[in-house]
């Protein structure tokens, strides 16, 4: 099974286009503190058809710690986490349960002289795929 996560990675990587432009300068980044609580978001009724401005700018950073690794819902659920923000790659390991697919954009499909070429392997991280992968165990 875990063979065949990593096969659906690989090929969702291959297939996915970066363009130059979109990546964050480092002077945009911003350090954010995230802040655990002991009550979901269904507790705190924020799963609403109608949310209130608000109640996102108080909740933006906060999480249930107990909630966490639990998907509750049986939906096909794909995240991306991008080399040019670390931030990423530590929500894929706390709420690495949520995700049915996490697909790290890495691989970019380029053309060169009028051939497709896979650029980005330098960006590949295999120490985070070993620990995405014992968090899915």
């Amino acid at each position: 099974m875990c063979l065949k996560r990593l096969c659906h990675l690989i090929l969702i990587c291959a297939f996915c286009v970066v363009r130059n432009g979109a990546t964050l300068a480092k002077d945009d980044v911003k350090a954010s503190k995230q802040v655990t609580s002991n009550s979901s978001v269904w507790d705190r009724e924020l799963v609403t058809d109608k949310p209130k401005w608000k109640e996102i700018v108080q909740n933006y950073d906060s999480y249930d710690e107990n909630g966490a690794g639990f998907k509750h819902f049986n939906g096909t659920v794909l995240g991306y986490v991008t080399p040019w923000n670390n931030h990423g790659y530590d929500v894929a390991k706390v709420f690495g349960r949520k995700f049915t697919y996490i697909s790290p954009v890495w691989l970019q499909v380029r053309k060169e002289a009028g051939v497709y070429k896979i650029t980005g392997g330098h960006d590949i991280d295999k120490g985070w795929i070993s620990e995405i992968g014992r968090a899915h165990v």
